[in-house]
């Protein structure tokens, strides 16, 4: 059933990205008013501090345990591609390419981000790849969850 309900999440996400145009942010919670520095930390920062809560809670129901330096290189590491993608975005968006490649581009700096953290996590907690993806999948459906609907950090931004 946790299977089903997360393949329709991923539907959803795919389909509003390819037939709605929208342009995505990033599941890491990056959603700033400028390109400042400061925004930046405070997005990652933002973001960390979700993915430390969410992950703690189900390591908590799985009685494992993972230290915060841990969580945090994993969190450092997921986060790459999504830096790599915000580098590339910005200058597709300015060569005027079309929104669909631009989210399909996006789709897959986010896969290639849920492997990285899937396999990171499997092996830091020593738990299989299937149980590693599920956790991680509700991690990212619930930083796209603070994203679109900006809590509970809405004070923040």
């Amino acid at each position: 059933m946790l299977i089903a309900a997360v393949a329709l999440l991923v539907a959803f996400e795919f389909s509003s990205y390819t037939f709605f145009r929208i342009i995505p942010r990033g599941f890491f919670i990056e959603r700033m008013h400028s390109s400042g520095i400061m925004d930046v930390l405070l997005g990652y920062s933002t973001g960390l501090i979700l993915f430390v809560l969410v992950m703690s809670v189900q390591l908590r129901a799985l009685k494992k345990t993972l230290s915060l330096e841990r969580m945090a290189v994993i969190y450092i590491l997921a986060g790459m591609p999504f830096a790599i993608f915000s580098a590339i975005a910005s200058t597709l968006i300015a060569y005027n390419v079309e929104t669909f490649i631009v989210n399909v581009a996006f789709l897959c700096f986010q896969t290639w981000s849920i492997m990285i953290l899937i396999s990171h996590l499997s092996k830091s907690v020593r738990i299989t790849l299937t149980s590693a993806g599920l956790m991680s999948l509700l991690c990212v459906y619930t930083n796209l969850a603070a994203l679109f609907f900006n809590i509970p950090f809405s004070l923040v931004f």
